[in-house]
């Protein structure tokens, strides 16, 4: 999948600008013309594969949800590389790149990046778990540390057909939308037979089809991750799972060359975070250990130490920052804000306040818990433990129990820095509750987000719109080597000969077609849906500010948008925007596009293909005096734009033939028949001098193609 390289285009006008050398008359008056039209900057997320990172809490409580994770790689994988063709929005080669890192949430006893000292940092007693003095340090997992054989779910891997499914099963029990699930009559342990990356000498795992001799591929991927997700629960019970994400992606995630390190410069980070245990990312872990939750009550406390003193943690923002810092170094700071996606599937209560995109979450730290509490503000309990005694714990966020409803199978704590951590990614953000039974629509959930956010573009600021073509006043050119556009789909025109002077190599400029939109993105999502799975072209639609305040322009207007008795910094949602202020950056707000140019995949399909893809946009204006208009003979070739929206006079002047004084333009369609009824010869010598008027003052230049066009429009025929 090809970068697309959008280019807006900016013609200058004005009356200083020098006339053609072919043009010897007295020039049109001065009119009050701009000599700069709109500009703006394109934000493309157009990328060519993922890396997921995947941090697996691996202390003693994980059993049940590690053999749940293990199932649920199948629907994550199968949704990116094998999607259910009824069903997915995903379509397959959408995705075609993806690599695949494990780590764990054991980071030891370590903090701030610096190994834990016994014999200063205060910890009451020696535990074994946590022995290591930085733990796993975010190393990523190159071997299947559970052995070659993996439990897998029956009845609940999504599929059409056994492509879907872990070896030797089948797709049964096919549904009237064509969906089945996965089932091997009763024998779930699944041999680990693809190569872990240890035995191909890598640290992760990796699909990419243009790797001639792969060592996974899209039917045994699901099953390499499976295998692999497999990490045990002997790791230190203090988890640091959002810690152990930024030790990852800024140590093993950028060793290596350009070609083999884990984090590419246009792929798409998505930090997977699986836990039923609250983060306990420390920035000063000596300052937690001398509290009396952890010094005072004979470890009975310790588990509430954390949330108790925040002040001795990371931040979910400082952490959030640690990630873009190292996805800067690989895809520099500006696409770093843009691509990175975080989600985690961890202890919040399965209602839709808590579950969704971090844009979703507004009210789930108000969420109620079963005994009480809040998620944002738990109870504590003493609960019995496994070893005798009794401990202090928070209330749980959620429960999941066995058939016989006794049986506690996953007992979850609140997990708000998680929640926090959606909210500060926005729409690029996923939760899901641990303890929900099937974990399918959440994976696929994260592989739609995933796809959606590999093939997107934004603008920072308003393409002017035509109310009566609903599309906006852009053209969208791609170059292609040849001498024709490419086959198979209706381009806007024929293409035009762009081919530079003396060049050899044919170069075909091919406009893509618009196609028509309310301005309402929400009013058209049934139709951009229908537009970018079926037709070919681009479209641009504008997310209304006026229903929220996610937006840099509605997060500094002093308007409550969204009536919530909140404005600008106040509002929750405008702390997505770093820096919130009046002033702050609209690509530091990751939530919706504001102004949504998008392209159709089969635009965006070939266009990759493409030499260069640039969209030109003028600005349009309208003036009263006769004399500043482009529809009469007199101002249609004194080389001047008079109206100020981009093309002048009858003649065109390509971009490899423009000079400084000379520059590129396209032609004016009023400028050329002027005027004519259909079915009567075009009338283009208004002057009366029996000379029509382009050859008039250009002798040789042949029509433009816009004034063919432009004849053809009114009906009158070219004589």
């Amino acid at each position: 999948m090809k970068k697309i390289v959008l280019m807006l285009t900016v013609l200058l006008t004005g009356a200083s600008l020098l006339s053609l050398g072919c043009m010897d008359r007295t020039p049109a008056p001065v009119c009050p013309v701009p000599t700069e039209l709109q500009s703006s900057e394109a934000h493309v997320t157009s990328l060519e594969g993922v890396d997921i990172l995947v941090v697996v809490d691996n202390s003693n409580s994980m059993e049940e949800e590690q053999a749940m994770l293990a199932t649920a790689f199948f629907p994550l994988v199968n949704s990116l590389m094998n999607p259910i063709d009824a069903t997915s929005t995903i379509k397959k080669g959408d995705v075609n790149d993806i690599r695949i890192a494990i780590t764990t949430s054991d980071m030891g006893l370590s903090s701030a990046g610096n190994p834990y000292n016994q014999a200063s940092d205060g910890f009451p007693i020696a535990d074994p778990k946590c022995a290591n003095p930085l733990g796993d340090n975010g190393a990523f997992i190159d071997d299947y540390l559970g052995g070659a054989v993996v439990s897998i779910q029956e009845g609940v891997i999504p599929c059409d057909s056994a492509v879907q499914c872990p070896p030797a099963w089948t797709c049964e029990n096919v549904n009237a939308e064509g969906v089945g699930t996965c089932v091997s009559g009763g024998v779930t342990d699944v041999s680990c037979s693809a190569p872990s990356p240890k035995s191909a000498s890598m640290t992760y795992l990796e699909v990419n089809d243009d790797i001639a001799s792969p060592n996974w591929t899209s039917d045994n991927l699901a099953l390499a991750t499976a295998c692999m997700a497999n990490v045990g629960r002997e790791g230190c019970g203090f988890e640091q799972q959002l810690m152990a994400a930024s030790a990852s992606v800024n140590g093993p995630g950028l060793a290596g060359t350009d070609e083999t390190r884990f984090m590419r410069e246009k792929s798409l980070l998505t930090i997977l975070i699986v836990s039923d245990e609250e983060d306990c990312s420390m920035k000063d872990g000596p300052g937690l250990f001398a509290t009396d939750e952890v010094q005072k009550y004979d470890y009975t406390k310790i588990n509430i130490a954390c949330g108790m003193h925040p002040e001795f943690l990371y931040e979910p923002k400082d952490l959030k920052e640690k990630y873009e810092a190292a996805k800067a170094q690989v895809s520099g700071a500006a696409a770093a804000k843009a691509s990175i996606l975080f989600a985690a599937i961890v202890g919040v209560p399965a209602v839709d306040a808590c579950q969704g995109k971090g844009t979703e979450l507004t009210d789930c730290l108000d969420a109620t818990l079963v005994n009480g509490g809040t998620m944002g503000n738990p109870q504590t309990e003493d609960r019995l433990q496994a070893t005798g005694g009794t401990a202090t714990y928070y209330e749980y966020a959620c429960q999941r129990f066995a058939d016989d409803g006794t049986t506690l199978l996953t007992g979850a704590q609140p997990g708000t820095r998680y929640v926090e951590m959606a909210r500060l990614y926005g729409n690029l953000s996923y939760v899901y509750s641990i303890c929900n039974p099937d974990w399918s629509p959440a994976m696929e959930e994260i592989a739609s987000l995933i796809a959606e956010n590999m093939n997107s573009s934004c603008y920072d600021k308003r393409l002017s719109w035509d109310a009566t073509t609903r599309t906006a006043n852009c053209n969208v050119v791609s170059t292609f080597s040849g001498t024709t556009c490419p086959a198979g789909v209706k381009w806007a025109d024929e293409g035009k000969d762009v081919t530079a002077k003396g060049s050899d190599q044919k170069v075909i400029a091919c406009t893509l077609p618009k196609l028509e939109l309310p301005i309402d993105c929400a009013e058209a999502s049934d139709q951009i849906e229908a537009y970018k799975a079926n037709d070919f072209g681009w479209f641009y639609c504008e997310n209304d500010a006026t229903g929220a305040e996610n937006f840099a322009d509605a997060c500094g207007d002093n308007e409550d948008n969204d009536g919530n008795g909140k404005t600008d910094c106040e509002d929750e949602s405008c702390h997505y925007c770093k820096g919130c202020s009046d002033t702050v950056d609209v690509g530091e707000c990751p939530l919706k596009c504001k102004y949504d140019l998008s392209f159709t995949k089969s635009a965006r399909d070939l266009i990759g293909t493409a030499l260069s893809t640039d969209i030109n946009c003028l600005q349009q204006f309208k003036f009263e005096d006769p004399n500043c208009q482009e529809n009469s003979a007199k101002v249609c070739g004194d080389n001047l734009d008079n109206d100020g929206n981009g093309p002048y006079d009858c003649n065109e002047v390509t971009f490899d033939e423009a000079t400084k004084d000379d520059p590129a333009h396209n032609a004016e369609p009023a400028c050329c028949p002027m005027s004519g009824e259909a079915g009567t010869t075009c009338n283009l010598d208004l002057d009366g001098n029996k000379k029509e008027d382009w050859t008039e003052n250009c002798s040789g230049k042949s029509r433009p193609a816009a004034c063919i066009e432009h004849a053809k429009a009114l009906g009158c025929l070219l004589p």
